[in-house]
């Protein structure tokens, strides 16, 4: 808790914009997890256990297949855009 909200690691738009994959391990409701899920770009945990992260890490290899369909990729390049393009961020510091 304390940085889940408005939070993001400075490397994670480049992740994005080059269709990586994430593997995220954060708060429940937290940014980070969010913008992973819209932008189907990993897996997001929200425990450290192991036992439950490896069955998740395992599941998630098998049923992940690479993105492929240009419409997912033209929908990812909207979100950066959106999220990390110069409009966004002036914004965030003019706030």
């Amino acid at each position: 808790t304390g940085t889940s909200v408005g939070s993001l690691p400075s490397k994670l738009p480049n992740i994005l914009a080059c269709r990586g994959r994430v593997l995220a391990i954060c708060d429940p409701g937290s940014e980070l997890g969010a913008l992973i899920r819209e932008c189907n770009a990993g897996l997001v945990l929200e425990s450290w256990a192991l036992a439950s992260a490896t069955h998740a890490i395992v599941l998630h290899l098998k049923t992940t297949t690479r993105r492929t369909d240009v419409g997912i990729t033209f929908a990812l390049d909207a979100q950066i855009i959106r999220r990390f393009g110069t409009d966004a961020i002036v914004s965030a510091i003019l706030e």
